[in-house]
């Protein structure tokens, strides 16, 4: 059985893990700025700025974190199996998302409402 090291509920009311063998070898692995993030991507799925639509695999949504620094932590979460599963989470620019399609989520438009 896997460690899990974040067992939290999405802003849709949706229970997201990660698994400490997906941080380790595929986030802090592949993205090492990462490391120190663990907060980061709880808050990404908990208070996220933008939630999008994944345009190549329906069952995955992206949780966009606020700006930090002028970047922003993109977790991935696959929505397929329950609960849901963080597979990757890696540091973004405001290019490395777009808002113009695939928006389930604004936290700008949410306060308009």
């Amino acid at each position: 059985m896997c460690e899990i090291i974040i067992d939290t509920t999405d802003i849709f009311g949706k229970r997201v893990i990660l698994e400490r063998d997906t941080w380790d070898t595929h986030i802090v692995g592949g993205h090492d700025s990462m490391r120190d993030k663990i907060p980061v991507v709880k808050a990404s799925l908990e208070q996220p700025t933008y939630v999008i639509q994944d345009v190549a695999f329906a069952t995955r949504t992206h949780y966009i974190s606020p700006e930090i620094d002028g970047q922003y932590i993109k977790t991935v979460v696959e929505d397929s199996m329950e609960p849901s599963r963080v597979v990757t989470a890696y540091p973004i620019t405001r290019k490395g998302f777009s808002t113009t399609e695939g928006v389930i989520y604004d936290q700008y438009e949410a306060f308009k409402q």
